[in-house]
Parts: structure tokens; C-alpha cells; sequence
């Protein structure tokens, strides 16, 4: 769908009924371009909803990033989100290696996220247990819909390898930020993976 030059906007919501699967999505884009934001937007609208589904969030920059401030500080919401920090800090004061936290504490906090839950994995390639959860997300990606989780993942580049792989194939939703760099790669991505023709991918 191209809306240049029309006042038109393209927009996603979560669906209204929290028990069911709310789909699985990727969210691609250099640093800066907007990919925490926009999420961050979804999560906030299904929130303010009468009826409102779980969300947990996991990063390495969980605890210091702005743009999440509003959904971490704010009471009304903690029963339906809650955050996992990934990064460093957190593994060097749970006396516990990266791998045995990952098993102990992370794993059963996402196996157990109700029907209806939402599981954002926010580039979990800065954190210690980046495998860990490279492992889940692929998975996840296949089999989340038939415990009725779904997920997003945050990624920064589109030829991701392993990381981008299952998602092409499995999510639902896909979304590119083309003026943010990596414009040459979108190209390629529509003409090679979704059969658009060259010289209309170029015009993006």
C-alpha cells in the first residue's frame, strides 16, 4: 500500500480480546529510527483499555531506557507488564552464571505467561544470554499461536541470519523503517523475499 501524497495513515492495534493469540510480529531498524518507540506505542494502547492483556518485556537496557519509562513506572499497569533486565548488572549481582539465571528465573517467567500474553524481546544480541533467548524466540515463533502467546522482536538488521530467519516465515507482521539507513537491503528484501518487482521496490 503506497499513501504518498494522501493524508492517509497506516496503523496496528492489538486486538480487543485478551484471550486470544495476539499475533506474532518483527520490527526492524538502525538505532534511533523508532523500533522501541512504536512497540512501546502498542503496548500503551492495549493498556489503557477496560480489558487489558500482559505484556513481558525483555532487555538489556530494560532498567535505563527513556522511551519505557512510562510503562515501568507506572502502578496502574504492573500487574500486566512486567520487565526482565538482561544486561550486565543484573547477572553480576544474581550470584548465579548468565546460563543458570536464564534457566532459573527468565525460562519459567516466560513459559508461564498466560494465554493472551505478549512477549517482546528487545535486542537480546547485547546480552549475555542472547543464545538463550535466540533458541526461545525461534521457537516461540512456530509454537507460541497454539498456547496463545505472541511475540515481538526488535531487531536491527534485516539480514539477521538466525536471528531473522524463522521470522520471515512464521510472524504475522513485518515492519521495515526505510529512511533510518540499510535502504539498499529493504530493496532487496521486497524484490527477493516477497516476489515485488525491482523496479517497484525501488520506489519505496
Amino acid at each position: 500500500i503506497d499513501l504518498r501524497g494522501t493524508d492517509k495513515t497506516i496503523s496496528w492495534k492489538f486486538i480487543d480480546d485478551v484471550k486470544k493469540w495476539p499475533q506474532t510480529s518483527v520490527v526492524i531498524g538502525s538505532s534511533a529510527s523508532g523500533k522501541t518507540w512504536l512497540v512501546k506505542s502498542w503496548i500503551e494502547d492495549a493498556l489503557k483499555r477496560k480489558k487489558k492483556r500482559n505484556f513481558i518485556y525483555l532487555s538489556p537496557e530494560f532498567n535505563i531506557d527513556t522511551t519505557l519509562k512510562k510503562l515501568r513506572n507506572n502502578k496502574r499497569w504492573q500487574k500486566y507488564f512486567q520487565g526482565i533486565d538482561v544486561s550486565d548488572d543484573t547477572f553480576k549481582e544474581a550470584e548465579t552464571s548468565p546460563a543458570q539465571y536464564w534457566t532459573d528465573v527468565i525460562k519459567p517467567r516466560l513459559l508461564n505467561a498466560p494465554s493472551g500474553s505478549v512477549i517482546v524481546l528487545d535486542d537480546i544480541k547485547d546480552s549475555e544470554v542472547y543464545k538463550q533467548t535466540r533458541a526461545f524466540m525461534i521457537k516461540y515463533m512456530r509454537t507460541g499461536r497454539h498456547r496463545g502467546v505472541g511475540l515481538i522482536s526488535i531487531q536491527h538488521n534485516i539480514r539477521g541470519g538466525k536471528d531473522t530467519a524463522q521470522a520471515f516465515s512464521s510472524v504475522k507482521n513485518i515492519v521495515l523503517f526505510p529512511r533510518s539507513g540499510g535502504r539498499g537491503k529493504i530493496v532487496d528484501f521486497l524484490h527477493e523475499l516477497t516476489g515485488v518487482p525491482l523496479k517497484k521496490a525501488h520506489h519505496i
